[in-house]
């Protein structure tokens, strides 16, 4: 249920982030660079997570087999 609810949010983010990035119109480059550059960031957070959370999954399982 969890990796579905984060499959959900993962999605959910990036499609907002592609939809502020699509509609940037009457952003200076300025601007459009840091969304750019907040996008990315965004992107390689929800990566790391995602990776943290299944590892910590796992740590549990082992610890209730224990």
């Amino acid at each position: 249920m969890g990796q579905v609810r984060w499959k959900i949010g993962r999605q959910l983010i990036l499609g907002l982030l592609l939809a502020v990035t699509v509609s940037g119109c009457g952003l200076t480059v300025k601007q459009k660079a840091a969304l750019n550059s907040f996008s990315a960031a965004t992107q390689e957070f929800s990566t790391g997570a995602q990776a943290e959370f299944q590892k910590n999954r796992q740590d549990v399982i082992e610890m209730n087999r224990a």
